[in-house]
């Protein structure tokens, strides 16, 4: 019983031996099998030309065996070859694929460093706000302010009715936070006024700045500043 048994186990470890290989080398075992049919049914013919020695029906005897075996190989190494050049293919589409998405995500995070960089350089620039400060009998007072990060150089303001006789301010340098009073009378006949402002920054780029003031109104929102040019 136990070499029935050892026999039966051999037997089934061969079986899988050879289910394994045809799954992994299904040519090779496609291969082994035919030879192995070809002699098992045409064994007597080739032991009777072995047994004649070498001579050309031996030769025609393996050429016949071995030429569909060759033939196979060579259709198998076609098909073969088609598949990795697709795989291949479809390898180097995924890789313009994540190429095209790195490039993206270069594009992004070099907008997103532009902007932070920008916003950085806005900071550390001057800029200039004009706003009331209140009033003194006939007049306004006004007050201009470096509201900026950075220091304003050369400073020239001119203010004045939009049409009349202007004043200037001179100012070599205004710190952030800095700030230049002036007033304007409003009981003259004029009902616009402008400010303008020109500086550099400490980079020495020129800047200019632009504001009216409307002095029509007397309500509220009195008076009304408007600004035409913002620093860049």
């Amino acid at each position: 019983m136990s070499r029935i048994k050892t026999l039966l186990d051999f037997n089934i470890a061969a079986t899988q031996a050879l289910i394994d290989l045809a799954k992994k080398r299904p040519g090779l075992s496609l291969t082994v099998a035919y030879v192995v049919l070809v002699f098992v049914f045409r064994g007597v013919d080739f032991l009777r030309l072995l047994r004649n020695g070498p001579s050309g029906e031996l030769g025609d005897f393996l050429a016949g065996v071995f030429t569909p075996v060759a033939l196979g190989w060579l259709i198998g190494g076609y098909f073969l070859q088609r598949e990795e050049l697709r795989a291949q293919r479809e390898e180097l589409g995924l890789q313009r694929e994540e190429l095209a998405r790195t490039g993206d995500a270069l594009q992004e995070q070099t907008a997103i460093e532009r902007e932070r960089r920008e916003n950085e350089r806005q900071k550390e620039r001057p800029r200039f706000t004009l706003e009331k400060e209140g009033q003194a009998q006939n007049d306004l007072i006004f007050g201009l302010r470096n509201d900026g990060g950075g220091n304003a150089h050369n400073v020239k303001m001119n203010y004045g009715p939009v049409i009349g006789e202007q004043k200037m301010i001179i100012e070599n340098l205004m710190r952030p936070g800095h700030k230049i009073s002036f007033t304007i009378p409003i009981d003259k006949p004029y009902h616009a006024y402008s400010c303008e402002v020109l500086f550099f920054t400490e980079n020495k780029i020129p800047n200019f700045q632009e504001w009216e003031i409307d002095l029509s109104g007397r309500d509220s929102s009195f008076p009304i500043i408007l600004e035409k040019k913002r620093a860049e």
